[in-house]
C-alpha cells in the first residue's frame, strides 16, 4: 500500500462526514476540524522523519499559512462561514501537496511551491455554484403549491420582490417567532426615528452579531458574519417585534452547507487538478 494513501484517505472521510453533518445540522464541528490539522502536521512530521527530508512539514506549515489567509479574507467577505474555513485549512496541512501525484511533481530542484488547497479553493467556488443553485430552489419551493412550482421558478429567476429589504435570490421571509440560532438577517431598513432606540437595545448584549450600517443615508440592521443569530439576538429581535420597532416578518439568507461541495471539489483536485484550467486552455 502506498504510504501517501493514508492522508488522502483519512481526509476524504473527513469530509464526508463534514458534509453529513452540515447538512443535517449546518454545522462542521471544530473538534473534527481541529483533530484533522493535528493529525495533518503529525504524519508530515513522521513523513518528515521517516524519508529524512524537511519538505514534508515545511510544506504543511506554508500550506496551512496560506490557506487559512486566503479562506480568512474569504470569511471576512462574507462569502464562506467559519466551518468551511476551518475545514479547507484543516485539508492543507494534512494534504498540503497531491500526493498521488507526489513522485511526479516534486524534485529536489523544484522551486515553485503551490498548495494543493489552492487548487481545492478554485475547485470548491467552481462546484458550488450548481449546488447552490439546486439548493436554493429546493428550500424555495418546499412551502409552495405544487401547481405553481414553475410559476415559482421563473419569479425567483427573473425577478427581485422588494419589501424592506431586497429580497434576493437567496433570501426568504420568516416570521420573528420562528427565528433559529445561526440564521443570517438581511439587511433591514429602520425608520430613522426609531434608530436611537433600537441602537440602545443591541448595547444590551455583550457579543451581539447584530449590527447597524448607515448605507447612502439610510440605516440597516443585519448579521455581522457568517455565524448567524445568536439566541440572545433573536431575544433582541423579538422585543423590537413587541414594540413595533421592527416587521413581524424578515427576510434571512439561506444558509447554504458548503462542506458537500469542499468534498466534491476534493477528489476533482486529487485526480483532475484544477478544473478552471479546462475552461481557460
Amino acid at each position: 500500500m502506498n504510504i501517501f494513501l493514508i492522508p488522502i484517505i483519512i481526509t476524504f472521510i473527513y469530509t464526508i462526514i463534514s458534509s453529513i453533518t452540515d447538512i443535517k445540522y449546518n454545522i462542521i464541528y471544530n473538534k473534527l476540524v481541529f483533530s484533522l490539522l493535528a493529525f495533518g502536521f503529525l504524519i508530515n512530521l513522521i513523513f518528515t522523519i521517516y524519508f529524512t527530508n524537511l519538505f514534508f512539514i515545511l510544506s504543511s506549515i506554508i500550506s496551512t499559512t496560506i490557506t487559512f489567509i486566503i479562506t480568512y479574507v474569504l470569511w471576512k467577505l462574507r462569502l464562506w462561514a467559519g466551518g468551511d474555513v476551518k475545514l479547507i485549512t484543516a485539508i492543507s496541512t494534512i494534504v498540503p501537496i497531491n500526493f498521488l501525484y507526489f513522485n511526479e511533481i516534486f524534485t529536489p530542484k523544484q522551486l515553485v511551491f503551490i498548495p494543493f488547497s489552492i487548487h481545492l479553493i478554485i475547485n470548491s467556488l467552481l462546484v458550488s455554484f450548481p449546488f447552490i443553485l439546486i439548493y436554493v430552489l429546493i428550500i424555495k419551493l418546499k412551502s409552495t403549491d405544487k401547481t405553481k412550482v414553475l410559476e415559482k421558478i421563473k419569479c425567483e429567476l427573473f425577478l427581485f420582490n422588494i419589501k424592506q429589504s431586497i429580497n434576493k435570490f437567496s433570501t426568504y421571509l420568516i416570521d420573528v417567532n420562528n427565528l433559529k440560532e445561526g440564521m443570517i438577517l438581511d439587511d433591514y431598513l429602520l425608520d430613522e426615528n426609531n434608530y436611537n432606540i433600537i441602537k440602545e437595545y443591541l448595547l444590551l448584549e455583550d457579543d451581539s452579531n447584530l449590527i447597524i450600517r448607515k448605507s447612502s443615508s439610510k440605516y440597516k440592521l443585519k448579521s455581522n458574519t457568517c455565524g448567524g443569530l445568536t439566541c440572545d439576538d433573536i431575544l433582541v429581535l423579538k422585543l423590537l417585534y413587541d414594540n413595533n420597532l421592527i416587521d413581524k416578518k424578515l427576510f434571512v439568507k439561506i444558509s447554504i452547507p458548503f462542506a458537500p461541495s469542499i468534498c466534491i471539489a476534493y477528489i476533482i483536485s486529487l485526480f483532475y487538478g484544477n478544473i478552471l484550467f479546462y475552461f481557460i486552455f
